[in-house]
């Protein structure tokens, strides 16, 4: 196991995180803007998985 590996393994758990994250936070906050926080957490949840497969897919590619 790599670096790159491991570091696209971290960086997928994160992801998932933040989506759970994301969902107590709607369900357990009274005054939030759940669409800002909806928005905000799919852009960081997705952009994290997308980095994380990225790495994958360098590692696969060596």
């Amino acid at each position: 196991m790599d670096i790159n590996e491991k570091a696209g393994d971290l960086l997928i758990d994160i992801a998932k995180l933040i989506i759970g994250s994301v969902i107590l936070a709607s369900i357990i906050a009274e005054n939030v803007n759940t669409i800002i926080l909806f928005i905000g957490g799919s852009v960081c949840s997705f952009a994290l998985i997308f980095l994380g497969f990225y790495l994958y897919k360098k590692r696969k590619m060596k």
